[in-house]
Parts: C-alpha cells; sequence; structure tokens
C-alpha cells in the first residue's frame, strides 16, 4: 500500500513576472507542491505569508523595496517553521553565504533551477 504524500504549501516571491509564472509551472508539474499565492517584492512576501501560511517560500535576492535576505530574516523570526529557499540569478560564495546568514534553508541558482530546484525542496524538507 502506498503512502500518501502531504502537499507543500509553496508562495513564490519574484519581481520578474515571466520568473514567477515559470516558477509557479514548474512546481505545479511535480503534483505534490501548490502554489498557495504570489507576491511581487518583500513586502508582499511577508503580508502574504502571515495570511497564507505556506509550508514553503520561494524567494528571490533582489526585488524593488524590501529586499529577499530582509524579508527572509525577519520571516525567519515570525514564521520559524516556514521553509525558505532563496531563488537569484546571483551565483557565487559570497550570495550563499549572505543567504545563510539571513538564516534561509536553502539556496538555488536560476541559471541552475531546473536542475536543483526539487532536489534543494527535498532536502529542506528532510532537515
Amino acid at each position: 500500500m502506498a503512502v500518501k504524500q502531504e502537499t507543500i504549501r509553496a508562495l513564490v516571491v519574484d519581481d520578474s513576472l515571466v520568473a514567477l509564472r515559470a516558477i509557479c509551472a514548474m512546481l505545479r508539474s511535480r503534483g505534490t507542491i501548490s502554489v498557495v499565492g504570489t507576491a511581487r517584492n518583500g513586502r508582499d512576501a511577508v503580508s502574504k505569508a502571515g495570511l497564507l501560511r505556506p509550508d514553503l517560500i520561494l524567494m528571490d535576492m533582489e526585488m524593488p523595496g524590501v529586499k529577499g535576505l530582509e524579508a527572509t530574516s525577519w520571516l525567519r523570526k515570525r514564521f520559524p517553521a516556514i521553509r525558505i529557499i532563496v531563488v537569484t540569478v546571483h551565483d557565487s560564495p559570497e550570495v550563499q553565504e549572505a543567504c545563510e546568514a539571513a538564516d534561509a534553508d536553502g539556496f538555488v541558482s536560476k541559471s541552475r533551477i531546473h536542475a536543483e530546484l526539487f532536489s534543494e525542496i527535498d532536502r529542506v524538507f528532510r532537515k
């Protein structure tokens, strides 16, 4: 008898509408992830996280207004159970260290998102 896998409720945050739509489509293709909301900046991400209580937030790093790492730090203090993965075009050891300092659970470069996003999601939910 197969065990039913729990659906992960995700909030996707990116100021680029193209990236936002692509990431949402990618998540929906998995079948075990439900996109419960989207946001275009860090301020909206914080607000929507409080309303929607997602299990996972995919957070862009560079956005107008409240940046992704600032929102990540705030969300971590307020909602410690939410898993946060930073998804960004920047890919360097310094950026990864900044994500860790903001207390993000994970990091995926947009250049490798198709190859690494699902394995990173699986990793952070095994913590």
